[in-house]
């Protein structure tokens, strides 16, 4: 995780494979959490293609029922479908706009990403994964204050005062949402900025320094 968050998280893709994986991985990670998608990012890999949409694009009923049978990825048929035909939709994108990468970068707006994929037949591209395609991407910086790849430097007194006005959240034993103070019966603990989960409950401390 913390490999994947310090070389590939927020880092600009430039080939088709790379932005197609990036979007089916996001889609199947629906649900889930992104250890168990990275964990199978190698059998994915190797069940579509290297993730090259020319090549998924091809895909039959036949692979599809192969895929369904895969126990090295996520055998979900809404989830297989969407990956297939979204390389569909990728390939006449491209026809589109020329280089989907370059196009792609060109958005700030997860919902308005989410619209325009959405209207040019891709599916399981909702906002909050249009969110997430754009931070793997790093169109959208994802990385919160005090991850040493963030763009902003890091200020402590802010942090300090940020956490204080967090609301409280009950202390979960094993939770990276407790700061590690001595815990009193009834007691609760506020979470500190880099380990609030997102909307999909991915946290920066689930990949370190997120």
């Amino acid at each position: 995780m913390r490999a994947y968050h310090d070389r590939e998280w927020g880092r600009p893709v430039r080939t088709n494979a790379q932005l197609f994986e990036r979007i089916v991985l996001e889609g199947a990670q629906a649900g889930l959490s992104w250890a168990t998608i990275l964990n199978k990012r190698p059998a994915y890999r190797l069940a579509f293609a290297g993730f090259r949409p020319e090549l998924v694009a091809r895909f039959t009923a036949r692979d599809e029922r192969r895929l369904v049978a895969d126990a090295g990825i996520v055998r979900n048929r809404a989830k297989i479908h969407s990956a297939i035909s979204n390389a569909r939709a990728y390939l006449d994108l491209k026809d589109e706009v020329g280089s989907v990468p370059r196009w792609l970068a060109g958005f700030t707006d997860a919902a308005l990403l989410s619209k325009e994929l959405r209207t040019r037949g891709f599916t399981f591209v909702g906002p909050t994964i249009a969110e997430s395609i754009l931070q793997a991407t790093g169109v959208l910086n994802g990385h919160v204050a005090g991850c040493a790849l963030a763009t902003r430097p890091r200020s402590r007194r802010p942090r300090r005062s940020a956490a204080r006005a967090a609301p409280p959240s009950r202390c979960h034993r094993g939770s990276p949402r407790c700061r590690g103070r001595p815990r009193r019966r009834g007691s609760r603990c506020r979470p500190s900025n880099a380990s609030r989960a997102t909307s999909r409950g991915r946290t920066h401390r689930a990949i370190r320094r997120w």
